[in-house]
């Protein structure tokens, strides 16, 4: 999430949201979601909307960019195949 957000694919304070749109969370400094009640991980956060103790958050959370919710899954592979692993 630190190296989507150190090369502008996200942004901090911008808003995450679930694919319905009816979760949502803001993007802090460290990479972290805060949803208005606790901070948590990208993964935390999302178990926690699923009731589940763990979840895969790149799957659950999309950023709106161009009025429509893109996967940040997505945005981490485009990471990948622009700058590698690093």
């Amino acid at each position: 999430m630190n190296k989507l957000i150190e090369k502008g694919m996200l942004k901090v304070g911008q808003r995450l949201y679930n694919k319905t749109k009816k979760v949502s969370a803001k993007i802090l400094v460290d990479g972290h979601l805060n949803d208005g009640k606790e901070k948590l991980s990208i993964h935390r956060m999302s178990a926690k909307y699923l009731n589940k103790e763990n979840n895969n958050g790149w799957d659950f959370w999309y950023v709106l960019k161009n009025r429509e919710l893109k996967c940040i899954d997505k945005l981490r592979y485009d990471y990948v195949k622009k700058f590698g692993y690093s």
